[in-house]
């Protein structure tokens, strides 16, 4: 560790502002990059019930309930985030960063009017064949409670690496009892930037999608696994859940995905996969359980 940084904030930042910078930020290449003990706070943050709902109709939630969705205070932890990418002493830029994996942890559903306090920190790195890994976790206290809990794993390219000859095995498709599909439009990304505020141009048009290495616009990650969620947790039965995923390949748009997905443990756990119309192609990969 390099630095403590320990950042203290009246409300959530902007995510313009913060998209702003993210595009500028340049940070030298590193072969061994130093992380910083770095945390972010936010004492009181409260929902806005105009976002949730939008939120909630994009991801396919509905728009009746008087709690949030199950994944939407990561996409309020998530401008913090980004604040703690920014700062000078974190040693990757934000663009070009891969989203891995990401786990949801809620105790109990947080009702929409309540106020939030949130608390994102670095939770450990590691070097890997490709790169480096990076965990951001979250939290969420309502009253001091602990209600809701986020651990997502980034990955960045780092020079000299990612040049091993080693193959992994390809794993066995899995066979799943159900499936449900999803035609996706062209504009999905830009709705769910609206609800979300994550305008990365990657989801938003073809052209700037293609500016950064992509043949045309891709669903944003959190916005499949939010709409696993919202189909999901309903036939699972219980509020107080854990949801896990791995990001594995990208949702391309316009497209039309297929939601594979089965009860998979004595306690009524759903193992599942969104893939392509196919079948043959992974976008997502995960598990459902109550806690």
């Amino acid at each position: 560790m390099t630095a403590t940084i320990s950042l203290q904030m009246d409300e959530l930042p902007g995510m313009l502002g913060l998209l702003g910078r993210g595009a500028i930020c340049r940070k030298p290449a590193q072969s061994t990059p130093a992380f910083p003990d770095i945390e972010a706070r936010v004492a009181e943050v409260r929902a806005d019930p105009r976002k949730v709902a939008q939120y909630s109709q994009v991801c396919g939630f509905g728009q009746s309930s008087d709690s949030l969705p199950i994944t939407y205070p990561h996409i309020l932890a998530f401008r913090l985030h980004m604040e703690m990418l920014l700062q000078r002493d974190f040693p990757l830029a934000p663009m070009g960063l891969v989203h891995l994996r990401n786990d949801i942890v809620q105790h109990r559903p947080i009702a929409t009017n309540e106020a939030m306090e949130i608390h994102c920190c670095l939770a450990g790195h590691r070097l890997v064949d490709k790169g480096v890994e990076f965990d951001l976790r979250s939290d969420v206290r309502v009253g001091g409670e602990l209600v809701w809990e986020d651990l997502s794993v980034y990955m960045a390219r780092l020079p000299g690496r990612g040049q091993s000859s080693t193959s992994r095995p390809k794993a066995i498709p899995q066979s799943y009892e159900q499936q449900l599909d999803w035609k996706l439009p062209a504009n999905l990304g830009r709705r769910y930037a609206a609800a979300s505020g994550d305008f990365n141009p990657i989801h938003l048009y073809a052209p700037t999608a293609k500016l950064l290495g992509f043949k045309r616009q891709i669903a944003h990650g959190m916005w499949s696994k939010a709409r696993c969620a919202a189909a999901l947790q309903p036939k699972l039965g219980s509020d107080a859940c854990h949801i896990a995923v791995e990001f594995k390949t990208p949702v391309y748009l316009p497209s039309t995905v297929k939601l594979h997905f089965s009860a998979s443990t004595d306690d009524g756990g759903i193992a599942f996969e969104l893939r392509n119309v196919a079948g043959n192609r992974p976008h997502l990969r995960g598990e459902i359980n109550k806690l």
